[in-house]
Formats: structure tokens, C-alpha cells, sequence
């Protein structure tokens, strides 16, 4: 039987900076691509996912989205699904809220059939590493919030990005039920306890090569072990965080399969089981064909 090897969440366009062939030009609406760039770009992408039936390309920003629609176009990768993002580390002290959400806006509603129709909004949620300011974390919250009213009204799910703020973060999320069975914690770090609390809401995990990690990431392996197999998904998160033993260095698609050994051997699954559970979670959460022919 086809494994169906696939991958929840990806930045492809860092990849490509990683790889010294595609420039940091996130913030740049207007940059131009031309032919040759793309070219070499795509023959990048096409011998990465080779072994690939799907992957999901976050975006951080409406900048960002479209950019990544100029560098990797539709028609050239049908593997390839959009989602609609604003990071929370978009909010800086000079971010406006209001601009930034008319513009999405106006995005989401002059789509057409010939671009990536977005099958998600995301990545999107809260970050509190680099910040302790109240007025950025406040600023945080409302466009997350704005988020879940988005993912709500174009009836698509939510992709959370979360790192050192579940508790600000599940408070929100029960707040608004219309969102719960809908969303999905990406490059999930929580124990079981928060687990738990994602689960009774409807959620779905996602988990990458974090778990290959060492001692620290006992907690995360336990969760990964308690998590229902119609509840959790596979991710490399890349060009982040390799699994050993590519630890440090540039994550790849290809590493996918390292995450996927791993969680089948914390579950005590076959490796088929484990990619058929992720899969199966996949194509319901996001509304895709399970067909693999």
C-alpha cells in the first residue's frame, strides 16, 4: 500500500533562503520574480517533494502570501496548499491592526479560482518568547481574535502557532466555540495536561521533530503516546527544527519521514498506521480528497 507522505506545515520560501537561492524578501509586495529565479526555485521544490502527496505552505502575513503565490504558482504545484497567515510576530510597536485587516479583507474577498484558493487561515496565534510587553501581547490577542472570526467566516480551519502561552491561548479558544473542532496546534509543545485541554475543545496537535529530541522533550513524547489517533498530525515545521540526527541544521521535506518513525514508535503502531492516522486527520480537518490514485 502507497505511504501517503505528506506534511501539515512548511515554509518553503525559508527553505529556499536557507539554500542560499531565494532572498529574504518577505515585506517586499512588490517584488518581481522573473522567469529564470522561479525556474530554479521550482526545480528545487519538485525534486524536494517528489516523494510527497501533499504539503501545506504556512504564510506569516498577506505580504507573504502572496509572494509565495509569484515564487510557486499554481499550476506548476498541485502538491502545494496555501494557507492565510498572520504571525503573531508581525505585531511590533508600529503594526496597525486596522490597516493590516482591511487589507486581508479585501484579499479574502477579490479571490478567484486562478490563485491558491487558501485552504486554511494560519499561521496565526500567540507568542510571548521575545516579548513580555502588555501592549504587544494585548495587540497579539486581538488579531488572533480577528483570526478565529476569519477562519469562522470563510468556513476554514485555524493553524495556532503558540509557544509560552497555552493558558492566554485555550482561554481565548473557549471563548469562542464556533471555532472548536476546527483548529489545529501546530509544532504542538505541550504535556498531557494541555493536551488534554486542546482535546476538549475539538482540536487537533501536530508534532515534528521536537519529539526526537533529547530528555527535554520526555513531556511532548508523552502526550504524543496519550494522544487519540484521530487527533494528531505530522509536521516538519521546516526549515525549523530538524529531527535528530539533523538537529541544528536546515530542516528538509525529506526529514518528514524521521518524525513519522518516531511517532510510530511512541505510539507502538506500524509506520503505516501512523501515516494513515496522520493522513486520514488531514484530509478532514483541511476537506481534501483522501484518494491517493
Amino acid at each position: 500500500m502507497k505511504l501517503p507522505i505528506h506534511d501539515t506545515h512548511v515554509h518553503l520560501d525559508m527553505l529556499l533562503q536557507f539554500l542560499d537561492i531565494f532572498p529574504n524578501i518577505r515585506d517586499q509586495q512588490d517584488f518581481v520574480i522573473d522567469s529564470d529565479l522561479q525556474a530554479k526555485c521550482q526545480f528545487v521544490i519538485d525534486k524536494y517533494l517528489a516523494n510527497h502527496v501533499l504539503a501545506i505552505q504556512s504564510t506569516v502575513s498577506t505580504t507573504n502570501f502572496e509572494l509565495l503565490q509569484k515564487l510557486l504558482p499554481k499550476e506548476q504545484n498541485p502538491k502545494l496548499k496555501l494557507l492565510l497567515g498572520a504571525h503573531p510576530e508581525e505585531v511590533e510597536s508600529q503594526f496597525n491592526l486596522n490597516q493590516f485587516l482591511d487589507y486581508q479583507t479585501k484579499l479574502v474577498k477579490s479571490y478567484s479560482p486562478d490563485n491558491y484558493p487558501f485552504i486554511g487561515i494560519g499561521e496565526t496565534g500567540l507568542d510571548y518568547h521575545y516579548t513580555q510587553d502588555k501592549s504587544l501581547i494585548s495587540k497579539q490577542k486581538e488579531l488572533f481574535e480577528s483570526q478565529i472570526n476569519l477562519a469562522i467566516t470563510t468556513q476554514t480551519p485555524l493553524v495556532i502557532h503558540c509557544r509560552e502561552a497555552f493558558a492566554d491561548l485555550i482561554e481565548i479558544l473557549k471563548s469562542n466555540p464556533k471555532i472548536h473542532g476546527k483548529f489545529l496546534i501546530h509544532c504542538f509543545t505541550g504535556d498531557t495536561d494541555i493536551l488534554k485541554q486542546i482535546l476538549n475543545l475539538g482540536g487537533l496537535v501536530a508534532y515534528g521533530g521536537i519529539i526526537t529530541f533529547g530528555t527535554s522533550a520526555d513531556e511532548l513524547r508523552q502526550s504524543l503516546e496519550y494522544c487519540p489517533n484521530d487527533s494528531f498530525v505530522l509536521e516538519t515545521d521546516l526549515p525549523f527544527l530538524a529531527p535528530a540526527p539533523n538537529r541544528g541544521k536546515a530542516n528538509l521535506p525529506e526529514y518528514i519521514s524521521l518524525v513519522a518513525q518516531k511517532a510510530s514508535e511512541i505510539k507502538q503502531q506500524t509506520l503505516q498506521e501512523t501515516w494513515q492516522n496522520s493522513w486520514q486527520n488531514t484530509t478532514k480537518l483541511f476537506e481534501l480528497e483522501p484518494n491517493l490514485d
